[in-house]
C-alpha cells in the first residue's frame, strides 16, 4: 500500500497556474506544467485532506488516468472572434482616479534625497534602497504565511497550443473543485498563454467560458514589456552611456539595459534612474526658488509646457514608476526568515546593499557636477537636447514625444470602444502602429 498526500490544503483560496517547461540539454523538451497554489492567511491556514490510498506495491509506476493524461485535439482556431457589444455601458478605466500613483516612490525619494544630501551618505535606520525601504518594520503579522504549491506531473504536449491550454483548464476546474469545493476556479498563464486561454473560453463557452472560470495574465511578461517599452522611450539621450560613464555597467551591458532583456538588472537602473532624477530636480527646484520664480508646482506646469527637454524627462520619471511598482507588488513581502526572526527585512536592507547604491547614485550625480551629462531640469530652453552630448533634436521628435502619452491613450480608449464596448471590430484584428519619431531611431513602434 502507498500513500499520496496532496501537496495543496482544503478549505484555502487556490489558483492554478500553467507554463512552459523548455530543455534543450542531453534531451530536448517543450512540455507544459500545471500547478496549485494556496493562498494561506493568518485566519485561515486550511485543512490538510485525508491521504490518498493507491493499492499498488512500492516502486511501481502508477498509470495516469486517461482523462488526464491524454490531451483531446481541437481545431486550433484562426478566424476572428467577435465580442458582444456592452449595452449602454463602458468598459474604460477613468486615468485621473488613481491618486495614489506615485505616492509611495515620493516617500522612498524623499527618505533617499535626505540621507543623501542632508546626511552626506550616512546609513539611517530606514534602508534606502527600494525594496529594504518598502519591507522596512514589516513584522510577522504584516505578512500572509507562504503559499502552498503542488506541481502535477509533466505533460509533453507544447503549451502553446489551445489544446494544451483547453486541457490545463479543465483540469485546473476539477482540482480546484475537489480541494476548495465551490470556489469559482483561476488560472494564470504568461501573456501568450493568457492569449490561448481567452480564445478558448470564447470558442468554447459551455466547457471553460468566462461564466465557469477566471484567467489571469501573468506579470512576469507584463513587467519585461514596460521594461521594453521604457527602453525604446530613452534610447538616444545618452541614458544608457550614462551608467558606463558612472563605471555602474559597462558599454555592452548597459546598452542591453535597452531592451529589457535582464529584468532584474533593469529593475535597479530603473531605481537608480528615478532617484538621480529627483536628485536633479530638487536642485533645479532649490535655483529656481531662489531667483524667485514661485513654488514647485509653477515651476513643474511652466516648465513642462516651454521646456521639452523637463517635459521628457518628467515623462520618463512617470513612466519608471510603473515597472518599479510592479516589481514591489511581485516581490511582496516573500522573502526567507527565520522562523524565530519577528523582522521581515529585504536582503537588499543590508549596508553592503544600501552602500553600494548611494555609491552608484552619487556616480551618476557626479557626472553632471563634472558636466559630462547635463541636468536636463535646469534646460529651460525651447529645444529639445541630449544628456551627454546637448545635440538639439529635431522638432518633429520634440512634439512626437510631447503628446506620446496622450497618443497612447488615444489608441487604448479606441481599442476599448471598437473591440469590447461596440464590438464593431473583431479582437484578433491588428492594432494599428503609433509610428512616434524618437531620438535613436526613425521610429518607435507601439
Amino acid at each position: 500500500m502507498k500513500s499520496l498526500f496532496l501537496r495543496s490544503s482544503g478549505g484555502v483560496f487556490t489558483t492554478g497556474g500553467v507554463d512552459n517547461i523548455d530543455e534543450s540539454g542531453r534531451i530536448e523538451l517543450h512540455g507544459t506544467a500545471i500547478s496549485l497554489t494556496n493562498h494561506l492567511t493568518h485566519d485561515n491556514m486550511g485543512v490538510d485532506p485525508p491521504p490518498l490510498t493507491l493499492d499498488a506495491p512500492e516502486g511501481a509506476t502508477i498509470k495516469l488516468p486517461d482523462d488526464f493524461a491524454i490531451v483531446p485535439y481541437i481545431a486550433e482556431y484562426a478566424g476572428d472572434i467577435i465580442l458582444s457589444s456592452i449595452p449602454n455601458g463602458t468598459a474604460r478605466p477613468a486615468f485621473a482616479e488613481n491618486r495614489r500613483a506615485g505616492v509611495p516612490d515620493e516617500a522612498w525619494l524623499n527618505h533617499l534625497h535626505k540621507v543623501l544630501i542632508e546626511k552626506d551618505g550616512m546609513l539611517q535606520e530606514t534602508p534606502v534602497t527600494y525594496s529594504g525601504f518598502f519591507s522596512h518594520g514589516q513584522r510577522k503579522d504584516d505578512v500572509r504565511p507562504r503559499a502552498t504549491v503542488g506541481v502535477f506531473p509533466v505533460f509533453y504536449d507544447k503549451a502553446s497550443s489551445m489544446a494544451m491550454q483547453k486541457h490545463s483548464m479543465l483540469v485546473v476546474m476539477k482540482a480546484i473543485e475537489f480541494v476548495n469545493p465551490g470556489q469559482i476556479p483561476v488560472i494564470e498563464g504568461d501573456c501568450p498563454l493568457y492569449a490561448q486561454q481567452k480564445k478558448c473560453q470564447w470558442e468554447y463557452p459551455n466547457e471553460v467560458g468566462e461564466s465557469k472560470m477566471v484567467c489571469f495574465m501573468g506579470f512576469l511578461h507584463v513587467k519585461m514589456m514596460s521594461q521594453e517599452c521604457g527602453g525604446k522611450l530613452v534610447a538616444g539621450p545618452g541614458w544608457d552611456r550614462m551608467f558606463s560613464l558612472a563605471n555602474i555597467f559597462n558599454t555592452g551591458v548597459a546598452a542591453s539595459l535597452l531592451g529589457g532583456k535582464h529584468v532584474k538588472r533593469t529593475r535597479y537602473e530603473y531605481q537608480l534612474t528615478l532617484a538621480w532624477l529627483h536628485v536633479l530636480k530638487e536642485q533645479a527646484y532649490d535655483e529656481y526658488c531662489r531667483e524667485g520664480y514661485g513654488p514647485h508646482e509653477t515651476m513643474e506646469n511652466r516648465l513642462n509646457s516651454n521646456a521639452p527637454t523637463v517635459c521628457y524627462w518628467m515623462t520618463t520619471w512617470q513612466h519608471y514608476q510603473i515597472p518599479t511598482h510592479q516589481s514591489m507588488r511581485l516581490e511582496g513581502a516573500c522573502f526567507s526568515a527565520s522562523i524565530n526572526k519577528e523582522g521581515l527585512e529585504h536582503p537588499e536592507s543590508s549596508a553592503a546593499e544600501q552602500k553600494k547604491f548611494l555609491n552608484h547614485l552619487k556616480a551618476l550625480c557626479d557626472l553632471v557636477k563634472d558636466n559630462k551629462v547635463v541636468n536636463p531640469f535646469k534646460e529651460m530652453g525651447p529645444d529639445l537636447i541630449t544628456l551627454d552630448t546637448g545635440e538639439v533634436m529635431d522638432h518633429e521628435i520634440s512634439n512626437c514625444l510631447r503628446e506620446a502619452p496622450n497618443i497612447g491613450k488615444a489608441m487604448f480608449m479606441e481599442f476599448v470602444r471598437d473591440r469590447i464596448e461596440k464590438a464593431t471590430k473583431p479582437m484578433s484584428d491588428v492594432i494599428p502602429r503609433a509610428n512616434l519619431f524618437t531620438f535613436a531611431t526613425d521610429h518607435l513602434w507601439i
